[in-house]
């Protein structure tokens, strides 16, 4: 293993993500790329801390290089989401193994069971049931057709395992050779709010920020302490859309939503019309809406994808660019070796960006709303400047 990549959110990072970066190394890696989400995340949600912040965090925890995961895909569905990460790999190029952290801790099981979900199949019997059963969100039916083929769904039990599985499948779509290196999860689980063994989710931290943010001190790697603290003193974070409830009912309720955007279409974004009439807050928006196929995720990622104007064709057009995070010496050199051979732009500097042209000044443009989004769901809500947009972290 030469070079290894590590998709991520990082928000905060926790010993839980240093303990896979840790992990990384000991299996190999000389270099270390992350791909990490920028300002929307995979929950649907504003990432708590700056992507600025985060880079700086995963760089001093042991990351030699760190790439944005562009919005829309950042804020997509597993299979958006895993397509945008493995396509940043991709035109990078150079990359030759995969690691992530999952509940299984199996890359074996892991690839068997998304060379399953490829097959012809597995597609015939997801199409009939899909038919079948309406109500049904998409992976609760790909988790029923699997039960039905396969007579287990233990693999799916676990975020982190199906996001592995996507991963694997975008890859094989992508054409990448890759080896797989998973690292089981180590203390909470998921979403848990409690500490296990010494380590909390990120879901707890977060949690904590919002009441109290010097609580958070005490559970993140001694080297990203400061980084994260400094934000949050500075009230940059954490980002919420709590914060800009009242502009998502007024975006709804005097019908300003376009239901044509991304995850809003099959009757969703006149759902959330009717939900916002009978609701005072986001809280109760998302309670009054969600169903068993309409999850809270699925939610929303609808919401803020018609906020920023998202149409499902973003999500499904090839990524154009990426922009530079982070970059430590080896990280650099990496950069130097792959500058003649990579196929997709790495954007670090407002000329660049400026001379971006076809479908990426689309996705320019997303990356943007995405930004200023973001901003207003801080405490501060100052405007985000295009040059903090392009800032770097760079470690000599």
């Amino acid at each position: 293993m030469h070079t290894a990549a590590v998709i991520c959110e990082f928000d905060p990072l926790h010993r839980g993500h240093r303990h896979l970066l840790d992990e990384a190394r000991r299996a190999g890696a000389e270099r270390i790329v992350c791909v990490m989400s920028g300002d929307f995340t995979q929950r649907g949600e504003p990432a708590a801390l700056s992507s600025h912040t985060r880079a700086e965090m995963a760089l001093a925890a042991g990351a030699d290089l760190v790439l944005e995961l562009p919005f829309p895909y950042s804020c997509g569905s597993a299979e958006f989401f895993a397509h945008g990460a493995m396509s940043v790999i991709a035109g990078l190029g150079g990359v030759d193994t995969l690691v992530f952290g999952c509940e299984s801790g199996d890359a074996r099981a892991l690839c068997e069971a998304a060379a399953r979900t490829m097959s012809a199949e597995f597609a015939n019997e997801y199409e009939n049931m899909s038919k079948e059963h309406t109500s049904l969100g998409t992976a609760a039916v790909v988790e029923s057709v699997y039960a039905r083929l396969y007579s287990s769904t233990e693999i799916f039990r676990g975020a982190n395992n199906v996001l592995a599985i996507e991963y694997i499948k975008a890859a094989h779509r992508l054409g990448l050779s890759l080896s797989y290196h998973a690292v089981s999860r180590r203390g909470a689980g998921h979403g848990e709010m409690r500490e296990v063994e010494g380590y909390v989710s990120a879901s707890f931290l977060r949690k904590k920020m919002h009441g109290s943010p010097r609580e958070i001190e005490a559970y993140l790697p001694a080297e990203c302490r400061e980084a994260a603290m400094r934000e949050l003193s500075a009230m940059r974070s954490p980002a919420r859309l709590e914060n800009i409830e009242s502009a998502i009912l007024c975006h709804y309720r005097l019908g300003q939503a376009d239901g044509g955007t991304a995850e809003s279409a099959g009757g969703l974004g006149r759902r959330l019309e009717r939900a916002a009439l009978c609701s005072d807050d986001y809280a109760s928006l998302i309670e009054n809406a969600k169903t068993k196929k309409y999850t809270d995720a699925r939610l929303r990622r609808a919401i803020v994808y018609s906020l920023c104007g998202v149409q499902e064709s973003d999500l499904k057009a090839n990524v154009s660019y990426t922009t530079l995070l982070g970059a430590g010496e080896r990280g650099r050199a990496l950069l130097g070796e792959r500058k003649k051979t990579r196929t997709l732009a790495i954007v670090s500097s407002p000329r660049e960006l400026s001379g971006l042209s076809g479908e990426a000044c689309r996705a320019r443009t997303l990356r943007e709303r995405a930004a200023h989004l973001r901003a207003l769901c801080t405490d501060s809500r100052k405007p985000t400047a295009p040059s903090t947009m392009l800032r770097a972290v760079i470690v000599k």
